[in-house]
């Protein structure tokens, strides 16, 4: 059976402050105006508030049918039983990619102990996106 998984990207305007969807940038490839835009936002990393930050979409979505993308923040819910014990808890955390894990996590405030979950479709069908890293910093704790 042929793979039908998405494979689109999202960008962070450090110049600009502002996110640029997979269409602006796909759209901004065959548009002989702005034709240099895709190449930048794969070529020029966000260093010192210029160039771009590349984020990933990761193929699921929230329960609201958000996608989710590398840098967004989530509120998720913990599988209950087991490692995580009988209690729900609730994490707010960053989506990241994480090669060690084999894929996409959320991540929160690190401790000694789990500090990030595997981003599977439960996961993800049962959280909510509420922001991302560079619109809404402050919704994540340090």
């Amino acid at each position: 059976p042929a793979m039908k998984r998405k494979i689109k990207f999202r960008a962070w305007s450090h110049k600009d402050g502002d996110m640029l969807s997979w269409m602006l940038l796909s759209q901004s490839a065959f548009n002989r105006d702005n034709c240099h835009l895709m190449y930048d936002v794969f070529t020029q990393p966000g260093f010192n508030n210029t160039g771009y930050t590349l984020m990933q979409f990761t193929g699921n979505t929230d329960k609201s049918k958000k996608e989710i993308y590398e840098g967004d923040i989530m509120k998720i819910q913990l599988p209950v039983g087991g490692f995580w014990g009988n209690t729900p808890i609730e994490k707010t955390g960053v989506v990241r990619y994480e090669a060690e894990c084999g894929g996409f996590i959320v991540e929160w405030e690190y401790s000694k102990n789990q500090h990030h979950i595997i981003l599977d479709c439960d996961i993800a069908y049962t959280g909510e996106v509420i922001g991302n890293t560079f619109h809404d910093p402050t919704l994540i704790k340090h």
